[in-house]
């Protein structure tokens, strides 16, 4: 399913997929509950720091990124936006890149959905913060 949909990033499953059986497939594992996006993405973590070693110096750079679901009301586990009335998650990447601006893959990620107003959440802010010390102790290791 990885190489399949690694072909063409802009791509949707279905464009991806080479045949019905395979386009299921990955939706069925996308929705299986057991299927964490962290689990997924930690064996892409383990071979983005290997890949950083051949580089002396690699710049891992953070950004939030809003991913605006409010077309699609039937969506669950959504958060609100900037406004009540736009729903969503947001993804918190960081990106690791040579000095020379050549692509290193996604090292982390950190994706939520905020809570109603008023309901007690984690701080944003926690995402920088939490990126930085894991790039610290990646360091030491």
């Amino acid at each position: 399913m990885l190489s399949d949909l690694s072909r063409d990033m802009k791509a949707s499953i279905v464009q991806c997929c080479e045949g019905w059986a395979a386009t299921k497939a990955s939706y069925r594992l996308l929705s299986n509950e057991a299927v964490e996006w962290s689990a997924i993405l930690e064996a892409h973590r383990v071979q983005t720091v290997a890949r950083m070693a051949c580089y002396e110096r690699v710049l891992c750079i953070q950004d939030t990124t809003e991913l605006d679901f409010t077309g699609h009301p039937s969506t669950r586990g959504l958060g609100r936006l900037n406004h009540d009335y736009r729903h969503g998650m947001y993804c918190h990447p960081t990106l690791a890149v040579s000095e020379s601006g050549g692509g290193v893959r996604v090292l982390d990620a950190w994706m939520w959905a905020r809570l109603a107003k008023g309901e007690p959440d984690i701080r944003e802010s926690t995402r920088w913060t939490r990126v930085i010390n894991g790039l610290q102790n990646l360091r030491r290791s």
